[in-house]
């Protein structure tokens, strides 16, 4: 060959190639293109505890994912020939092969995970070397992506299903038991209604018999001179028109239960009402030795009630009041009429007052309610445990009238009970009943009375009704009760029986 010095020779054969293949070495580590110094701590976190060329592995954190590694290789003859091939397991599969001018390798947004960097070098002659130079990469996860986490999240996570199996089986027991006591609670409400309905039925057939009983009795003690067998008779009607009382109030109670009441409202003096109910119970007053006063500031009040119900109200706030009063003691029935006040129109206020034994404030929230009884604490022989219907009863008919009542203490002991009723004239209310109602009962028999003791006046003599008296048909299935109607039906009508009643359709 040729120069300007002129020829050069030379043998192929003498011409040696580079086969050493060179070694990498890893020189420098940036972080955010910034150099990491030995001992330095990076948000907390000590990267390198040695220099860079003699460290093998190092762990950053999930917010130092952007880093820079440089390296170099250890062939110096026309290093600029130098070639790099670098590979990050872990990120990607395949070799990059880079000329020697490039030195550095910068990553971003690595996925927390393990890496690992390899790189290799070829020399001038292009011999590359066997072994690469690797360094372990550690970026960790954030808490909540970590081993102990997914541990914890698997379980919470099995806790809750637990505790939703545990909820689901509980849900599951208390429905089941909501059903047994609904069922108990159904069997024990068909139990009582069917005893309920057979003692009411047991009860009205004992209205018949002592009608029977009592309209007899009381022209008995008309005619009876003789004042020992009077007292006994007395005695007798004095009870009879206490177990018809009975009889009546347990049939209010069914029917309340069953259905709702009516008001049969009429115009009326409520004081003469009043007045009248509390005279009923003289007789009482000298037996058991009790004053009873009534007092009121108004002569006459005329207002729209019924009469049955309210006399039912007065009637059996009056016996309780004489049954739970020792002898000697008071009862005193107040009326009075409350002005307008805001909010509430004008009412009259009744009170029934006596000087009893009182009721304990436990009790004053239970008494109004069906069945409830106040535990005995008097040897008064007329004091009984009673029902525990009768102020139910009270508090459903003055519910009608869209009044109110509750109990206090009587101040020097006992208790008052207090009844408001509004002067307006309340909504009537409707109810599947019966015309033929008690008020019609007792007239009738109050006719019957009347008629009897005028045939007795007559001498005993049946008396032929007119020619042109109506006619009446009698039909019923107590024949003592036809024969009963027929007697009193001599002055005016005419009636006849056809027969027991048992068959009235044939």
């Amino acid at each position: 060959m040729g120069g300007v010095n002129g020829f050069n020779s030379f043998r192929p054969e003498e011409i040696k190639y580079n086969k050493t293949p060179p070694q990498v070495v890893f020189t420098k580590l940036f972080l955010f293109n910034e150099e990491v110094e030995v001992d330095s701590v990076y948000n907390g976190n000590r990267i390198l505890t040695s220099s860079f060329d003699r460290t093998d592995h190092i762990e950053l954190n999930y917010r130092q994912n952007i880093f820079s590694i440089t390296f170099s290789g250890t062939n110096y003859i026309l290093p600029e020939k130098n070639r790099y091939a670098y590979q990050l397991e872990g990120f990607n599969s395949k070799w990059i092969e880079v000329d020697g001018q490039t030195h550095r390798v910068t990553y971003t947004s690595l996925p927390p995970g393990t890496y690992i960097f390899r790189v290799k070098a070829a020399n001038n002659d292009g011999y590359w070397s066997e072994n690469s130079a690797s360094l372990t990469i550690v970026i960790n996860p954030p808490f909540w992506r970590s081993t102990w986490a997914y541990v914890l999240y698997a379980f919470l996570l099995a806790t809750a299903l637990l505790f939703a199996h545990w909820l689901v089986l509980r849900d599951e027991r208390e429905k089941f038991k909501l059903k047994q006591i609904e069922l108990e609670a159904q069997r024990k409400h068909e139990l009582d209604d069917m005893k309920l309905r057979f003692f009411t039925n047991i009860s009205h057939e004992f209205r018949t018999p002592l009608t029977l009983i009592i309209s007899p009795l009381e022209n008995l003690i008309k005619q009876t001179g003789e004042e020992g067998n009077r007292q006994r008779l007395v005695l007798i009607h004095r009870n009879a028109i206490r177990l018809l009382q009975l009889v009546n109030q347990l049939l209010d109670f069914r029917r309340s239960d069953v259905s709702r009441h009516k008001l049969n409202l009429t115009n009326q003096d409520l004081i003469a009402c009043l007045r009248n109910v509390c005279q009923s119970f003289m007789e009482l007053t000298s037996r058991r030795n009790i004053r009873l006063s009534f007092t009121t500031n108004l002569h006459e009040f005329f207002y729209s009630f019924d009469k049955d119900k309210l006399d039912k109200i007065l009637m059996n706030l009056l016996s309780n009041a004489f049954k739970f009063t020792e002898e000697g003691g008071s009862v005193e029935v107040q009326i009075g009429e409350l002005p307008p006040r805001e909010g509430h129109p004008a009412e009259i206020e009744i009170r029934v007052a006596d000087t009893g034994i009182g009721i304990a404030d436990a009790d004053k929230k239970l008494i109004f309610e069906r069945f409830y009884q106040v535990e005995a604490t008097t040897d008064n022989p007329d004091h009984s445990s009673g029902s525990g219907i009768g102020l139910h009863i009270v508090k459903e008919f003055v519910a009608l009238h869209q009044g109110q009542v509750h109990v206090e203490d009587r101040p020097g002991g006992g208790s008052v009970f207090i009844l408001t009723l509004p002067t307006a004239t309340p909504t009537l209310r409707e109810e599947t009943e019966s015309p033929y109602t008690e008020e019609l009962q007792r007239r009738e028999i109050d006719t019957a009375l009347t008629t009897a003791d005028r045939s007795e006046e007559d001498g005993g003599q049946r008396l032929s009704p007119p020619a042109n008296a109506p006619l009446i048909l009698l039909v019923d299935d107590n024949e003592d009760f036809i024969t009963s109607c027929e007697s009193v039906c001599v002055v005016s009508i005419s009636s006849k029986k056809p027969g027991t009643g048992r068959k009235p359709g044939k």
